[in-house]
């Protein structure tokens, strides 16, 4: 995958994969996460309308839920997904660094 929006789409098939395969703790787990997620980027301003310190953030903690095979990486980098989307101005380029090391 070359650009963005195809990484950004391959993360989110991989999250709603990794939803679809979960049982009923795994998804409660998930729904606690994001709304952690949630709360947390509510709390962090945009830079200039950029998301960024706020995707940042979201990359962090999945990054250690993941490195602990803990399934609640899924709602943060679900509230990553969204935080990128609600941004409003995917490329059509080169891909990101953002996306380019996500699942």
């Amino acid at each position: 995958m070359n650009n963005e929006v195809e990484q950004l789409s391959h993360t989110l098939a991989w999250t709603c994969g990794m939803i679809a395969q979960s049982g009923p703790e795994d998804r409660q787990r998930i729904a606690i996460a994001y709304g952690e997620a949630q709360a947390l980027v509510a709390g962090i301003p945009l830079d200039h309308g950029d998301a960024q310190p706020r995707i940042v953030a979201c990359f962090a903690h999945s990054d250690t839920y993941r490195a602990a095979d803990d399934i609640a990486c899924v709602g943060w980098i679900l509230t990553a997904i969204q935080e990128r989307v609600n941004e409003r101005d995917l490329p059509t380029g080169a891909c990101s660094a953002r996306w380019s090391d996500r699942p």
